[in-house]
């Protein structure tokens, strides 16, 4: 009996034994076969990638991309183009509006002081008048009293129309200082230091020439030249009783 049990025990531990080195087998053949698997898939995925970055949707993207670099650098280069014409054509616009602006000033100055030292010569030459009618009624004796105070007193009136012009001049509202200082340096009859005017042996005023030329000078900076235009207000005397006579002559 103890034999037979020994011999069924024995048994029952080979069976097991086998059945667990089968189990075991098994067991690697299925983790052998996951592993290739996962090994497949893996190298498929790989493949498909590398595939997918050699595709043209790439190439089509990296186009597309570039494309627009171009686009975005011809916009940039359009808008600065652009902007330099635009400053260009403001600095060419304030330049002649500038111009233009000194221009006009100029010939309305031309044309006050023009004004003013024609009815100032007449004046002047109304005084001269009277004072030389009045030297030849000196003559007789029974005027010579009288005639003396009226010359006298019209001296003193042309003195005063004298100031009166020289006060116009100096604050002329068109005219610039350079302006004013030119036309007080070629009045139309001489004065003295004092600013009185001068006289001959007769009372009447001494002309300073019988004809002269005052310029009138417009310039204008532009981008790449300078422009300057000259206007000429001749002046000409034709006896000391006469109004001096004043032209504007054209643009030189």
């Amino acid at each position: 009996m103890i034999f037979e049990y020994l011999v069924s025990i024995t048994i029952i531990l080979v069976v097991f034994l086998t059945s667990i080195k089968s189990l075991n087998h098994l067991q690697k053949k299925q983790l052998k076969q996951e592993e290739k698997i996962h090994r497949s898939i893996y190298n498929q995925t790989r493949l498909q990638y590398s595939i997918l970055q050699r595709s043209p949707v790439n190439k089509d993207s990296s186009l597309l991309m570039s494309q627009k670099g171009f686009i975005s650098l011809m916009g940039l280069s359009f808008i600065f183009i652009f902007s330099l014409i635009f400053f260009f054509y403001t600095k060419v616009l304030i330049s002649n509006y500038q111009f233009l602006k000194n221009m006009s000033k100029t010939h309305l100055c031309i044309h006050e002081i023009s004004q003013i030292q024609i009815k100032y010569s007449q004046k002047v030459a109304r005084f001269n008048q009277a004072i030389f009618a009045l030297n030849l009624g000196k003559a007789s004796l029974f005027l010579s009293a009288e005639s003396q105070a009226a010359i006298t007193t019209l001296k003193l009136l042309r003195q005063i129309e004298h100031l009166s012009f020289v006060k116009k001049i100096a604050f002329s509202q068109y005219c610039q200082l350079s302006q004013k200082t030119q036309i007080m340096r070629n009045l139309p009859y001489k004065t003295n230091l004092a600013g009185q005017l001068e006289l001959n042996p007769f009372d009447l005023t001494i002309i300073r020439s019988e004809q002269w030329d005052i310029y009138y000078f417009i310039e204008s900076k532009k981008l790449l030249r300078k422009t300057s235009l000259s206007i000429r207000l001749h002046h000409q005397f034709t006896n000391i009783l006469l109004p001096m006579k004043v032209n504007i002559l054209p643009l030189i």
